[in-house]
């Protein structure tokens, strides 16, 4: 894993944009895989553990399987993952540090802590 700073621009309606500053975590090949393989093998896990289970089996362990393949899958694809955002906010001029959601690729519409403005975050290219 390499951690990255890279310059984002975030914008609010009828105000001048500001640039923040956001750390972003790059993922090579093999720990993509590494972090596939720690999201789907607990799943397959309890797909074993449930299948000796006559009541439940029917339904468990299908939903494992296909919840092991999906959140795996969705992991192996994650190149890069934005950590965190700082930088000054357009609306009100205050520090912000906003925590972007999980498994998403910007752009981001976020609410500022201070005044409650939404804004939206996207790369600079």
């Amino acid at each position: 894993m390499q951690s990255v700073e890279v310059v984002m621009q975030a914008a609010s309606y009828e105000r001048a944009p500001t640039e923040v500053v956001a750390s972003v975590s790059v993922y090579g090949p093999e720990e993509r895989w590494r972090r596939a393989a720690r999201t789907a093998l607990p799943l397959v896990g309890g797909a074993i553990v449930t299948l000796p289970l006559p009541a439940i089996h029917l339904f468990s362990v299908p939903g494992f399987l296909v919840a092991a393949a999906v959140l795996g899958l969705r992991k192996l694809r994650e190149e890069r993952v934005f950590e965190s955002a700082s930088g000054p906010c357009p609306g009100c001029a205050a520090a912000l540090d906003l925590r972007p959601p999980a498994g998403t690729l910007p752009p981001y519409v976020l609410p500022c802590p201070e005044c409650g403005e939404f804004l939206k975050l996207s790369e600079l290219r």
